[in-house]
């Protein structure tokens, strides 16, 4: 009998499967944590919006906010004139993007001006796209009278949706 070697070309093929493989592998153990901290944050992005729409039902207007700023409204902010919560369980210093920073809000809004921009600055914790125009606090993606677009590279999560 004669003895079966493996030839130097079907070693490399084998290799070469096992590496596709292995980046597939690594790729979806990278990219679920970003999607779970992403879906998080558009949760409580929601639950804020809703919040802010029971306190406008209640006292008849969003609460102010010309610029654009951090949320760091005390828990009485969200207490409606009957004591109950709008926001259940809202603690300003736990209630952050899944990244850990605040929340951002502005009202009237430049997105929204019918009511009010409300928005995370996502994963690289920075308004609009990173390192293009990263001190402004506006809710655009590259300059501040610029709107942001579909093309747009940020990954900020925002109540307004990306124009055409």
């Amino acid at each position: 009998m004669k003895d079966r070697k493996f030839t130097l070309i079907e070693l490399l093929v084998a290799l070469a499967i096992i590496a596709v493989l292995a980046g597939l592998v690594v790729y979806a153990v990278i990219d679920v944590p970003t999607g779970r901290l992403s879906a998080v944050t558009a949760t409580r992005l929601e639950m804020m919006a809703i919040a802010l729409d029971q306190y406008r039902e209640e006292r008849g207007a969003y609460p102010q906010a010309a610029s654009a700023r951090e949320i760091d409204w005390p828990v009485s902010a969200f207490m409606s004139t009957t004591g109950k919560p709008y926001l259940e369980g809202y603690d300003p210093a736990r209630f952050k993007d899944g990244w850990g920073n605040r929340f951002w809000y502005q009202c009237p809004g430049t997105m929204n001006p019918e009511k009010f921009d409300l928005w995370s600055m996502g994963r690289d914790g920075a308004h609009g796209k990173k390192g293009v125009n990263d001190n402004t606090t506006s809710p655009t993606d590259d300059a501040a009278d610029a709107p942001c677009t579909a093309a747009d590279s940020s990954d900020d999560i925002a109540n307004w949706k990306r124009h055409p």
